[in-house]
């Protein structure tokens, strides 16, 4: 029997305890730091004295123009200079121009037109096909034809949907749901209605009308039973609260890390680094979700067509919405701004839209000790940055979790509301195939959810890292009699797709050849992988053609600052400038700067429990430390709630 419990690590408080002193930042940290609001106005201002921004001239992206490796991690890192990125769009022409901006030369440094490419959608996109759409004939016949009177309770698709085909002219397509009184404006599909949009014409190139199935009334409204928590304007500095933020840094305990908002990224973290009392020592330069797609199963005239890059085709900085504290995040998190530019290159606040708190982490180790009675256990600390994208009907909470047992989490949460489709019955047989009844009259489609995850690895430095496969070895290489298991170890050489093996538990660790610890390995750490569903979509099908990298649920590659997306800087209308194309040279990875681009796969099978709104769903990958550290690290480091 238990006699009593003791709890382990209460003296170890002092590396933790440093995150409550005011530790200026690592040198490098602020160079990397987003456009701030007057700086959004200043490159607007070059940009429009210079007759590049116009009334027809737009803005789809501005972002800063991130300053290269070495100098960011030089010892005594410039102060600067800062410049920007911008992507213009002609709306007149449909061509696509980028143009760098010194922000404190006030001058254009340079501008060049990107042929043959679309930039990502943007704002006066929905508005041009919203317009194009309500006045064509043809949709207003088919409208009338379905009952619908009442313009105002037609609600066409929150944002447009990117077209796909290589093509000079801007394309995209537009579907309808009748919102009527209903808080959920998916619930009432216009189901085999899409209108064709060329935006560079402005005119609706075509309408197809397949529908038979009338839009059923809603039998379970969104917002019934639901609780919206008040939004609040972020709280004064909590004084228990353990973690200190500069600006874009952070430092809590062993951790410290900076973080941006990236119209096309959402939220970026860089420089992350890990103390555990003998000095800073780097893990990790640069993170982020590089891509995003949602594939349909659907093969129909009106869903043939809605394979959605999220991030490449939209940006998941412009779909980041305000945090609800008491939802989204505690009541206790500390809730800040950020700025991105809209198209004529106004600031646009996005308030609330990052979030930092504290949380328990669960249970860190434990054991009892059957000699004494006494219970030995631990629990973790977790730091967590969070964000909220809302992708049209999909919502994603996006967290990066910082652990008290030295690990790094990417958490993605999948909620929002399922995009549906009309059938006749709840056990359509001719549907079922491609979906499931989630409602009178309704069917969930099934589809797939993508994300490639980029990690700039720097384990120890951004110099002689290596990656290491590891897995357990088939069965039969020992003795008949032997119960050994048997891991392999194998290198990798050179850049390119590797394979996973789920049966043997495949991983793969990222060392740093140079630094050995107390046992003689190389440091080290491993990543976890998420969720690996193989897309089942032909491999000759056009969506495969643009997203390649789906083909393997990892990627290495040599670090080239100019590849940044697995998919290309440009999916919207672009070929394929992709992780393929980079990899066809098979360059070395041994002893080199390494990037990994990870590819979660989740096949999305609905439910009757997920309608009117879905429950969350969890996805992500973990970075655990394998060699890093000298022993458990929590049971040296005190929780800051301890």
């Amino acid at each position: 029997m238990m006699r009593g419990a003791v709890v382990i690590g209460a003296a170890a408080a002092a590396v933790l305890s440093l995150a409550a002193q005011e530790i200026p930042p690592p040198s490098g940290m602020p160079l990397l730091d987003p456009l701030g609001e007057q700086e959004i106005r200043s490159v607007a201002r070059v940009l429009q004295e210079a007759g590049h921004l116009t009334k027809t001239r737009r803005l789809a992206q501005l972002e800063l123009l991130e300053p290269d490796k070495a100098t960011v991690l030089a010892p005594a890192a410039p102060a600067g200079p800062r410049a920007a990125l911008a992507t213009l769009h002609d709306r007149d022409t449909g061509r696509t121009y980028e143009a760098t901006v010194d922000i404190v030369g006030a001058r254009v440094l340079s501008i060049a037109e990107r042929r043959g490419v679309q930039p990502a959608l943007y704002i006066d996109d929905f508005f041009e096909a919203d317009r194009l759409v309500r006045g064509d004939h043809r949709w207003r016949a088919a409208i009338a034809r379905r009952g619908i009177a009442n313009a105002a309770d037609l609600q066409l698709e929150a944002v447009p949907l990117a077209d796909g085909r290589t093509t000079l002219n801007r394309l995209v397509r537009v579907v309808g749901f009748v919102r009527g009184a209903s808080a959920n404006p998916y619930a009432r599909p216009l189901s085999g209605l899409v209108a064709t949009v060329d935006l560079t014409a402005k005119k609706v190139d075509a309408v197809v009308d397949r529908d038979d199935v009338a839009a059923p009334m809603p039998d379970r409204d969104l917002m019934a039973g639901a609780v919206r928590p008040p939004p609040r304007d972020a709280p004064a500095r909590d004084a228990s609260r353990s973690f200190v933020r500069t600006g874009n840094a952070v430092r809590w305990g062993p951790w410290r890390f900076h973080y941006a908002v990236h119209l096309r990224e959402g939220v970026v973290v860089s420089r992350v680094e890990y103390d555990g009392g003998t000095g800073p020592r780097s893990v990790l330069y640069r993170g982020s979700i590089a891509e995003t797609l949602v594939i349909y199963a659907e093969a129909g005239p009106g869903w043939a067509y809605q394979s959605v890059f999220d991030e490449g085709e939209y940006g998941l900085g412009n779909g980041m919405v305000s945090l609800v504290p008491g939802g989204d995040v505690p009541e206790s998190a500390e809730l800040i701004d950020a700025f991105v530019a809209d198209s004529a290159g106004v600031p646009r606040r996005l308030a609330r839209a990052v979030g930092l708190y504290e949380r328990d982490g669960g249970l860190a180790w434990r054991h009892t000790d059957y000699l004494t009675g006494r219970a030995l256990t631990q629990r973790r600390q977790q730091l967590v940055l969070a964000s909220v994208v809302t992708a049209a009907n999909y919502d994603y909470s996006v967290n990066w979790i910082f652990d008290t047992d030295g690990s790094i989490e990417l958490e993605i949460l999948l909620s929002g509301i399922l995009q549906v489709q009309t059938i006749r019955a709840a056990h359509d047989v001719e549907h079922a195939p491609i979906g499931h009844g989630v409602a009178a009259g309704l069917s969930g489609v099934h589809h797939q959810h993508f994300f490639s995850i980029r990690l700039d690895v720097d384990v120890d430095g951004p110099s002689c890292n290596g990656l290491i496969e590891v897995e357990a070895a088939p069965p039969g290489r020992a003795s008949a009699a032997s119960q050994a298991l048997s891991i392999t170890n194998r290198t990798i050489k050179t850049e390119g797709p590797l394979t996973s093996n789920s049966a043997g538990g495949r991983r793969w660790r990222i060392v740093n050849w140079s630094v050995r610890n107390a046992l003689g390995e190389p440091a080290g750490y491993t990543l976890l992988p998420g969720e690996g569903s193989v897309p089942q979509t032909r491999p000759d099908a056009s969506i495969r053609k643009r997203a390649r990298f789906l083909d393997a649920p990892l990627w290495v590659t040599p670090f080239d600052d100019r590849q940044r997306y697995p998919a290309g800087r440009f999916v919207n209308q672009a070929a394929a400038d992709d992780l393929v194309t980079w990899t066809q040279n098979a360059r070395s990875v041994e002893g080199q700067d390494l990037v990994l681009w990870h590819t979660i796969g989740l096949t999305h099978l609905p439910r009757p429990e997920e309608w009117p709104v879905m429950p969350v769903y969890r996805a992500g990958l973990k970075l655990a430390p394998s060699g890093f550290m000298a022993g458990q690290p929590t049971t040296s480091v005190k929780c800051p709630r301890d």
